[in-house]
């Protein structure tokens, strides 16, 4: 006996809403590559544990967001990082 299948062709669109989808059943596998933008990102949600290592750079950083307070002291050193600043 052959298997019913619903297809995305099979389901008109709007039909399907949010109190349809069964809890957990949206995956990250579920999603496109570009299915999540910066308008789809709740406030707050992106945090450190969150940034791969190398997601950050200097062309990420607004100027004059890093101040002495936001440095870190490696660890027991007690020696703060230096930094030089060079105009020209």
């Amino acid at each position: 006996m052959p298997l019913n299948k619903v297809t995305a062709d099979s389901i008109a669109d709007g039909t399907v809403i949010a109190a349809d989808i069964a809890d957990g059943a949206v995956t990250g596998p579920k999603l496109g590559l570009t299915a999540i933008n910066a308008n789809n990102i709740v406030d707050g949600a992106v945090t450190g544990s969150k940034i791969g290592v190398t997601a950050i750079n200097a062309n990420n950083i607004v100027d004059s967001s890093i101040t002495n307070a936001k440095l870190a002291t490696p660890f027991s050193t007690g020696k703060a990082i230096a930094m030089s600043i060079v105009f020209s």
